[in-house]
């Protein structure tokens, strides 16, 4: 027994070490299980319930080094679901101050939410933790992708179908009377079968608190709409499960907005109007909460920044000017929304570094060439030169390098918004931002170190300090001039960088039409569409 705990401690140091150590103390979950249960007889000692859109639960197993994107993986493939870049769904936990949902980052390890969530439900209650409150982990669909719907599993349709239920409920989903009847009694058959000779009371009970919109039903008169479900019910007896599920979704997704994100916002521009914030493939739209009709539409391509701005969340975007507007009219608009602070998100590392780098050139740069030609004495340039062209000189330059590769970064950082979307999450994260940066400050210096050799400090006939060429002597040192000074210059300053700026922006132009064009074709939708029939936008 002593042999295998000590191999299992063995084990869960290496792990440790391999994949980063933990940054919250053990949680109580942890304690509990390793108490009650011997961590020898499984790989992963711990394990919590995950509640599915479906309202059903599956159990992930983990130990205190598995991270919250390798839960999500083994859950995706338990369920028979496409990986979660494909999927869109995440894990949510309940965050006990706020009461709503919080995402968990897949780099997160999931042993330390569990003990940050304790910590928070320790906050609220006196330090102490009621036995019967535990963390609530839940998985959700954070992106839908509507062009890859004809490869969605089966689970995945059902979860669909669970959620679209409830966007229903909530009126997030344009839906005339006669529409959510048949809705509702699609999802009737879906959950309960056939329909029997009357509707009874729990089954009633169950179909509009769960499927039917709460605006509609404070209007309608429960023995219309009960009469109505039993009739249209019995016209789908013998419908299967999957059959309804097809038709379900063939219905809704005649919105062309059907799978966004909604988010609850107000438009402080607009005399505080409620609107909706929709988070399409190609675009943002703005819906009139009441109405759900496209208020307007912002294509990424034109997305300039977003993020937080005096607790509330400001989007700035590029606009086109008329050729006879003000010519001190900016081309940027501003337009600021009020919004739960949780969901308000900034991501500004590239552009901040960009800032320092730029600003550091142009300082460096006027000691290097403003200054010096403001003096008038031969003697006190000389001298000034000589210490500038050993020192600052080589900094400057290697700012500029800096400066060259982060346009190409924050270029490269838009392509993938642009053109990759599936794949922003994956590779433009904060994180990865910080690396490259990292790279880009660390090979610039390497890159640009000889500098500080080419020139250095001497004397002239009369003693006095002036600088003298070194490796900058073409007669002396013709290889470096010639290889470095020239050709390698050009090189990974002007024919690479630019190189990729106009391949990428390039694709990004083009990429940007074709999405204009399919704006265009979704706004003649919504403008020539009436909201008398279902789903006729």
């Amino acid at each position: 027994e002593n042999a295998s705990m000590a191999s299992y401690c063995e084990s869960v140091l290496d792990r440790s070490l391999k994949l980063g150590g933990r940054e919250e103390a053990p949680s109580r979950l942890e304690v509990n299980s390793i108490l009650t249960r011997d961590p020898t007889s499984t790989k992963f000692p711990y394990s919590i319930s995950v509640r599915l859109p479906t309202g059903e639960y599956q159990v992930v197993e983990f130990d205190g080094s598995t991270e919250v994107g390798q839960c999500l993986s083994s859950l995706c493939l338990k369920l028979g679901m496409r990986p979660a870049l494909l999927s869109g769904y995440s894990i949510y936990i309940d965050d006990p101050s706020t009461k709503q949902m919080q995402l968990l980052k897949g780099k997160q390890k999931i042993c330390d939410c569990l003990s940050q969530w304790e910590k928070r439900q320790r906050d609220g209650h006196r330090g102490r933790i009621p036995s019967e409150r535990t963390a609530a982990l839940i998985l959700r669909q954070r992106h839908y992708w509507r062009h890859l719907e004809s490869s969605e599993t089966p689970i995945e349709k059902r979860f669909l179908v669970a959620r679209m239920g409830e966007e229903m409920r909530e009126g997030r989903a344009p839906l005339s009377p006669q529409l959510a009847d048949h809705l509702l009694s699609l999802y009737a058959q879906y959950t309960f079968g056939d329909a029997s000779d009357e509707v009874k009371d729990d089954q009633y009970e169950f179909l509009i608190n769960r499927f039917y919109p709460l605006k509609m039903l404070e209007v309608t008169a429960e023995r219309i709409l009960r009469s109505t479900l039993h009739s249209n019910w019995r016209e789908l007896n013998g419908s299967d499960e999957m059959e309804c599920a097809r038709v379900i979704l063939q219905v809704l997704r005649k919105w062309p907005l059907f799978g966004c994100q909604l988010f609850e916002a107000t438009d402080r521009l607009a005399s505080n109007r409620s609107v909706f914030i929709a988070l399409h493939d190609t675009s943002i739209h703005i819906l009139d909460r009441k109405h759900l009709s496209v208020l307007r539409s912002i294509p990424y391509g034109r997305l300039h920044s977003f993020g937080d701005f005096q607790n509330d969340f400001m989007i700035t975007l590029e606009r086109i000017l008329s050729p006879d507007a003000h010519p001190e009219e900016t081309t940027k608009e501003r337009i600021t929304y009020s919004m739960v602070a949780s969901t308000i998100q900034e991501v500004n590392v590239l552009l901040s570094f960009l800032s320092f780098v730029d600003f550091s050139l142009l300082l460096l740069a006027s000691l290097t060439f403003a200054i010096p030609g403001l003096l008038s004495d031969e003697g006190a340039y000389r001298k000034l030169m000589a210490y500038v062209l050993n020192y600052v000189y080589p900094v400057n330059l290697t700012m500029q390098t800096c400066s060259i590769w982060t346009m190409v970064m924050i270029t490269t950082e838009r392509w993938f918004a642009v053109c990759r979307p599936l794949q922003v999450r994956m590779w433009c994260t904060p994180r990865k931002s910080r690396i490259a940066i990292l790279f880009i400050f660390v090979s610039s210096i390497a890159y640009n170190f000889v500098r500080f050799f080419e020139y250095s400090i001497g004397y002239d006939e009369w003693g006095n300090i002036t600088y003298e060429r070194h490796l900058r002597d073409p007669s002396a040192y013709p290889l470096y001039t010639v290889g470095y000074f020239t050709v390698s210059y050009l090189i990974t300053h002007f024919l690479l960088p630019f190189t990729i700026l106009a391949i990428f922006n390039g694709h990004v132009i083009v990429t940007m039409w074709r999405m204009r064009r399919a704006r265009l074709n979704l706004t003649r939708q919504v403008t020539h569409s009436s909201l008398g029939g279902p789903f006729d936008l």
